[in-house]
């Protein structure tokens, strides 16, 4: 059964399900009715070559690493400020405690003298 001529998507999926029926795989089939609706048709747009969207998607992990190390280098800094504050604050209560010992050895000897 000829194929029908025209790039609208009713025709294309038309074009597939004929070239499947006469009994080629699906992918050739789709192939065939993309091409056909190409040729008919000036509105579709040839698909990319592998090559160009292997060396797209290579550039996009690029981007996306850089963005992750970039990230990663944010986090150290804050986990460096987090660490820092965590140490001031157990400084703080070891010198609170000194400082209660001395206040309370400062009394006891006050209690001495009176």
């Amino acid at each position: 059964m000829p194929l029908r001529r025209g790039d609208d998507r009713e025709t294309i999926s038309h074009n597939v399900a004929t070239l499947v029926d006469e009994g080629r795989p699906q992918r050739p089939a789709v192939a065939i009715a993309l091409r056909t609706a190409r040729e008919t048709g000036d509105d579709m747009e040839k698909p990319k070559k592998a090559t160009e969207t292997r060396g797209s998607l290579a550039a996009k992990i690029d981007e996306k690493d850089a963005a992750i190390d970039g990230f990663d280098a944010t986090i150290k800094a804050e986990q460096k400020v987090i660490d820092d504050a965590k140490k001031r604050i157990a400084t703080a209560k070891k010198d609170k405690g000194k400082a209660e010992r001395e206040r309370k050895a400062l009394r006891a000897r006050l209690r001495k003298l009176a």
